[in-house]
């Protein structure tokens, strides 16, 4: 069994890594229900294809369940993933706050005229810390992968993931999170669409424990 923690950051160390470690867990359980829904509805239609004498019956059949097939292979994991991203990123803010408003609770600092909930909580609360302990949580090696999540999370809040700018679609080629054809209702165009991959998700998590890892050993004597 690891000892327990003796220092506040420590405790906050701890903490986070338990959060990740059950996003991560809930993300592996979730992914494999889908990868074994998808390979049912498979194997179905290929039974039920191959037991059908008429070809027309068989053509109509496959493609009534090709729709529920699509829905697992690509609709849910997108679905799934992206959903998966707000929660991680959610998580990525709050841990981080708890870090300033600790820092900012053993200096008896009063709040910032920003507040740390205001819009833009992982830019608010990273300069927070660094005007009370003069640690840049910005020259982590990890912060670049952290502002390309908070983008991406904007592109799923905001536009649920679909790609209006040439910039956000460069993004999204340059990971290979780029989803062809996706027909818009309300302007009657077919877009490109956000599609998160599972590693990515898991690399993230990698990305945000490195990151709690760096700031709570930096600022262990201001908390």
């Amino acid at each position: 069994m690891a000892p327990r923690p003796n220092t506040h950051a420590g405790w906050l160390s701890f903490v986070t890594g338990v959060k990740i470690d059950q996003l991560r867990d809930y993300l592996h359980v979730l992914h494999a229900q889908l990868d074994a829904a998808a390979e049912a509805d498979a194997q179905l239609l290929n039974e039920d294809y191959n037991s059908m004498p008429d070809e027309d019956d068989r053509l109509d059949y496959e493609q009534f369940l090709y729709e529920q097939y699509a829905d697992r292979l690509l609709d849910f994991p997108r679905i799934l993933l992206n959903s998966f991203h707000l929660a991680v990123y959610a998580l990525l803010e709050s841990e981080l706050l708890s870090v300033a408003r600790r820092v900012e609770y053993t200096q008896k600092q009063n709040s910032h005229p920003e507040d740390l909930t205001s819009r833009g909580a992982l830019i608010v609360a990273a300069r927070r810390i660094c005007e009370l302990t003069g640690i840049r949580p910005q020259g982590f090696g990890s912060w670049p992968a952290l502002t390309e999540a908070r983008r991406l999370r904007n592109l799923i809040v905001h536009s649920n993931g679909l790609l209006l700018k040439s910039s956000d679609i460069d993004l999204a080629k340059r990971h290979g999170f780029l989803r062809e054809s996706e027909y818009h209702i309300p302007s009657g165009v077919r877009m490109q669409q956000l599609s998160l991959s599972y590693d990515y998700c898991n690399s993230f998590l990698d990305s945000m424990r490195d990151f709690f890892d760096d700031l709570h050993v930096a600022a262990e004597r201001h908390l």
